[in-house]
């Protein structure tokens, strides 16, 4: 895949932050964290890909060996988050995808595993 490949979309259930507190505690039971979050007009909000997501929830963490972006699209008045490829990708590359600096401290695991 090149630079700009579309992969897919990241699909869930929209949530308002302050209405994703009761996911609190199934995510450290499990885990698994499947949240999103994105700015809409300065109000957070997360799309939770646990129950309905489908495989783009899949995509793993690195720092340094990312090949991967996302971008988040408003499209018919939806929210949309694209993942496409930011680096060139081999046939049976595994694909990465930066979390960002606020994922680890809020319970999507103890630490980020090593590269």
């Amino acid at each position: 895949m090149k630079f700009g490949d579309f992969i897919g979309d990241y699909v869930g259930t929209i949530l308002m932050h302050e209405h994703a507190s009761y996911l609190e505690h199934a995510i450290k039971f499990s885990n698994r964290n499947y949240l999103f979050e994105f700015l809409n007009h300065d109000e957070a909000e997360l799309v939770d890909a646990a129950r309905v997501g489908n495989a783009t929830r899949f995509l793993n963490h690195s720092n340094g060996k990312e090949n991967c972006g996302a971008q988040v699209l408003l499209v018919n008045g939806e929210h949309h988050i694209k993942f496409f490829i930011s680096k060139a990708v081999s046939r049976g590359q595994e694909l990465f995808l930066s979390y960002g600096d606020t994922y680890w401290p809020q319970g999507g695991g103890s630490e980020p595993l090593s590269d």
